[in-house]
């Protein structure tokens, strides 16, 4: 009997397989690629996000680039850099921005702030260096607190109360901006 119920078992089980299991792996689509709403990456000259929930924007480049784009809630990031050593700058054409608003640009760090203002149609056009790759980052406001390595602590006072022994900022409020750590780069 437990013969049997054994045969019986293996039976059904190459039932199954060979008429569920089996046609249902035969149809299987692969797995689509991971990608985050609101960002492209390639090597181009056109490149559009057309599924971010802050701004779906069109970047159009004079010279071929390698480009990592992003647009998130109140910025959008680029990391952009040349795909020849040949092409020293580019024109970049960005689209799809509220029209007629000043927004901040900020290139490698938020020392280097370029405001702007947009067309009607929500455009701007700006001359890219491409010797090196750069981060390019637009935010709708300028909004950086610059905490830097000497006596004050430079912009610390604004948010919180420095101390100069342990070269420390110790906030006293909320901060919701960006806040940029200035030093030396010397390890102590």
């Amino acid at each position: 009997m437990k013969t049997k119920l054994t045969t019986n078992l293996i039976i059904l089980t190459v039932f199954f397989t060979a008429f569920f299991i089996l046609p249902t792996l035969a149809n299987a689509q692969p797995l689509k690629q991971f990608s985050l709403l609101g960002t492209i990456k390639g090597a181009g000259t056109h490149f559009e996000i057309t599924d971010s929930e802050y701004l779906n924007i069109v970047l159009d480049s004079t010279e071929k680039i390698n480009l990592r784009m992003e647009s998130m809630p109140e910025m959008l990031t680029m990391e952009i850099g040349p795909v020849s050593s040949s092409t020293p700058s580019a024109q970049i054409a960005l689209s799809g921005f509220e029209p007629s608003t000043t927004y901040y640009k900020y290139q490698d760090d938020y020392h280097n702030l370029t405001k702007f203002t947009t067309d009607e149609n929500g455009g701007y056009s700006y001359t890219q260096d491409l010797s090196e790759s750069h981060l390019v980052f637009i935010q709708p406001r300028k909004s950086t607190k610059f905490i830097k390595d000497d006596s004050t602590g430079g912009d610390c006072s604004s948010i919180g109360n420095w101390d100069n022994a342990t070269k420390t900022c110790i906030l006293t409020t909320d901060v919701n901006e960006t806040i940029q750590i200035d030093d030396d780069n010397r390890w102590e």
